[in-house]
């Protein structure tokens, strides 16, 4: 009888044991679930943020390319065009928590699924996102594709249209005026066939940014759900 009493005692105490640590897991598990979902809400905000700005390049250039196939009479606006074609965004993903998930391993997630679904967000679509920004200087730098157009077809006008105030920059400097940017020569920017090619190639890569921008609205949208689920299961 004393053997069965010590052996209970013991099994008794590794189950105690057992569920202490599973309980304790879970707490943890809770807290980075807690932490991804607050990374990736900011994410979501940059990305949609990042969208709207491409939609906006989108309608400029668009506009910017009526102008030069005649679909719209030539105005006093088409240096504000030609200079939103340039509009371009970087997107730079939150990984803090993510980095937090890989330094625990990333079996500490108790939802297979739920792993799969954030490390294909973080490892593949948020890298693409990231590739795809101004700020890479490659083959998806709209800036950098249309600065010299710029350069080469604009000059800053006299008609005044704002100014910085004095309160945004430096005590003591005066406020900075703004002009309008005016085109130098309008017939030499409507011949200028480099700038048409260069017009139809950012337009193609606007609507791949836009695209992929749409898919990771998407996808984040979709794990933020997930991840909202599995913390309403863990708390239970």
């Amino acid at each position: 009888l004393e053997i069965l009493v010590i052996t209970f005692g013991v099994l008794g105490a590794f189950a105690l044991n057992n569920w202490n640590e599973s309980k304790e897991k879970q707490k943890e598990e809770l807290k980075i679930l807690i932490e991804l979902h607050g990374d990736l809400k900011q994410n979501l905000d940059e990305i949609e943020h990042d969208l709207e700005g491409h939609r906006n390049g989108m309608f400029m250039t668009d506009h910017f390319r009526n102008y030069l196939s005649g679909k719209k009479p030539v105005n006093d606006s088409l240096g504000f065009f030609l200079l939103g074609t340039a509009h371009d965004r970087q997107f730079y993903s939150k990984t803090s928590a993510f980095e937090n998930l890989k330094s625990h391993g990333l079996a500490i997630l108790s939802n297979d699924s739920l792993r799969t679904q954030i490390t294909s967000l973080f490892e593949l679509s948020y890298l693409r996102l990231e590739e795809r920004g101004h700020l890479k200087e490659n083959k998806f730098d709209l800036k950098g594709l249309m600065t010299p157009f710029i350069y080469r077809h604009c000059r800053i006008g006299t008609i005044q249209w704002g100014e910085i105030e004095a309160n945004t920059i430096e005590d003591g400097q005066p406020s900075i005026p703004l002009y309008e940017t005016e085109i130098k020569d309008v017939k030499a920017l409507l011949a200028d066939e480099e700038l048409a090619l260069a017009i139809g190639y950012n337009i193609d890569q606007r609507m791949a940014k836009i695209g992929i921008h749409l898919t990771c609205v998407e996808r984040t949208t979709m794990v933020i759900q997930n991840i909202e689920t599995e913390i309403a299961r863990l708390s239970e």
